[in-house]
């Protein structure tokens, strides 16, 4: 029909995987939209309806497809897919940079996008991205010195109602920072993410300060950060601001 190996087999409602007879004679040739089509965006639109339609019957319940196109004709691929796939089972346009410069006399189209549904999104099966940052990544966005001037030292931890708190890990002493909060009384290791035995070797943590005895730190609020997410990034730290009433500070060693 459009000159695609793989037309025949649209209609093909029973194609089971692993029978040699469901097999195309060669790979799909067709990868990506072309302006030679008879019918302009019509007939690429027809031609995707149906590889979608396909798709969507050998998916599992809890499985995902990924379309990537430009950002010419994204919004009619959208449109497309909420009528295969449904609306509710949106779940996210990923967006990524496939160019450096281009010559143009208006904004540069540097980016490529990955339109991203589910069979069915209550299902459907997903994994945080995180990136692991260095200490001295971390380091760099915080400092002891405060919007009004004043440097503070670890020694002065008992005045402040908050803090922020950067901790190296150092493997091989097999040191943890342990804390307590006030309606839990098992110590937990506040930058263990994955397992309370296992901490990772740098992490960082704003909780409100309540009291310290010897190195146990009474806290309240643990919020612990494992990496930052790739896509979803949450400024939780950088959005804090120095308040009047409450005071903000750092603490870094090994307790």
């Amino acid at each position: 029909k459009y000159g695609s190996n793989f037309q025949p087999f649209v209609n093909k409602r029973d194609v089971k995987d692993g029978k040699d007879e469901d097999l195309t004679a060669e790979p799909e040739q067709i990868k990506a939209f072309r302006d030679t089509w008879e019918l302009g965006i019509h007939s690429y639109l027809t031609y995707l309806r149906d590889r979608l339609l396909l798709a969507r019957e050998l998916l599992t319940e809890s499985g995902s497809i990924f379309v990537q196109i430009s950002d010419e004709n994204v919004h009619h691929v959208r449109e497309l897919m909420d009528e295969v796939f449904g609306a509710g089972n949106f779940v996210a346009v990923i967006t990524f940079q496939t160019a450096a410069n281009q010559n143009t006399k208006t904004i540069p189209r540097l980016f490529d996008h990955l339109i991203w549904y589910s069979k069915e999104k209550t299902k459907t099966k997903y994994r945080n991205l995180f990136r692991e940052k260095s200490s001295m990544e971390i380091e760099k966005m915080f400092t002891s010195r405060l919007s009004d001037g004043a440097i503070y030292r670890p020694d002065d931890i008992d005045g402040f109602s908050h803090i922020i708190i950067i901790f190296r890990f150092h493997k091989s002493e097999g040191y943890s920072l342990k804390v307590k909060t006030p309606h839990d009384e098992n110590i937990k290791g506040v930058f263990s993410t994955r397992s309370p035995r296992r901490p990772n070797q740098l992490g960082l943590s704003v909780v409100r300060f309540l009291i310290r005895e010897k190195n146990i730190l009474f806290v309240e609020g643990i919020d612990a950060i494992d990496g930052t997410p790739l896509i979803d990034i949450k400024p939780y730290v950088p959005s804090l601001e120095p308040k009047t009433c409450i005071k903000i500070g750092w603490l870094e060693g090994k307790l």
